[in-house]
């Protein structure tokens, strides 16, 4: 990592070289998952402490979040988007099985067209039940999908 930026109150590592050759494709897969890992283990941890906080209380809402928040990067971090760790654990798997780095990122690309008709079905369902937040939020990721699978964003240029 070369640098840490804080976005929207959440750390982003930022790396000059992308395709780091002197960074194995394994490792490349293991630091991605970090962030999908501890989101995921902090999900039991947010539960057990939102069942043990009395109802009404802003400890019960505050654990609430954390819950929600953590079940929702979970699942949105894994997505296969470059600049989301599910972008980069993809596309380092395919290198790890002998893909040519380019190669990947074609694949990367290639999926992301069918993801962005995919989440563009998520954020009209969002809206339909009229969850706003999360309808704006799929549609975003959808047009960075979009983008990707058109040409127009780069792995290097998304910042998420």
């Amino acid at each position: 990592m070369d640098e840490l930026q804080i976005q929207f109150g959440m750390p982003r590592c930022r790396y000059k070289e992308i395709n780091d050759r002197e960074v194995s494709p394994q490792q490349h897969v293991i630091r991605s998952l970090g962030g999908p890992l501890i989101n995921l283990l902090m999900i039991p941890m947010t539960a057990l402490a939102r069942f043990l906080a009395r109802p009404d209380t802003i400890a019960r809402e505050t654990a609430q979040v954390a819950l929600q928040t953590n079940v929702f990067l979970s699942a949105v971090s894994l997505l296969p988007i470059p600049g989301i760790d599910g972008g980069p654990i993809l596309k380092w798997s395919l290198v790890e099985r002998g893909y040519e780095i380019e190669k990947a990122d074609q694949v990367v690309q290639r999926v992301n067209g069918p993801l962005s008709l995919i989440l563009d079905l998520f954020s009209g369902a969002f809206f339909l039940n009229k969850k706003n937040f999360a309808g704006i939020f799929s549609a975003l990721l959808a047009l960075i999908s979009l983008a990707v699978f058109s040409g127009k964003l780069k792995e290097d240029e998304i910042t998420i």
